[in-house]
C-alpha cells in the first residue's frame, strides 16, 4: 500500500496500485480516517460493489475505480449505486 499525502496536506491517498489484485483493508482505512483530519481517497482493487460499500463504511470519502469502469461498465455502475447508499 501507498500513502500520499498532497502538498499542503490536503487529502490523503491509500492506494493498493492500479488493477491490484487486493484492495486496501477496510480497518486500514478506517485507521487512516481516525488519525487525519483530510479526506481519504482509496483505489485500487476494487472490483465489486461489496467491496466499494465496505471502504466507504470503514471511512473513505472517495472511492477510485479504475480498470473496473473501463471493463465492466454494468459492474461499475453497480458500485456506484453502492457507495451511493
Amino acid at each position: 500500500m501507498l500513502s500520499f499525502s498532497w502538498i499542503g496536506d490536503s487529502v490523503d491517498l491509500p492506494w493498493a496500485g492500479s488493477g491490484a489484485d487486493l484492495p486496501i483493508p477496510p480497518k486500514m482505512v478506517g485507521a487512516a480516517k481516525n488519525v487525519l483530519d483530510i479526506p481519504v481517497i482509496v483505489g485500487g482493487g476494487i472490483r465489486e460493489p461489496e467491496t466499494a460499500r465496505k471502504i466507504v463504511a470503514a471511512g473513505a470519502d472517495v472511492v477510485v475505480t479504475g480498470t473496473i469502469s473501463e471493463t465492466n461498465l454494468g459492474m461499475f455502475e453497480k458500485i456506484v449505486l453502492a457507495v451511493k447508499g
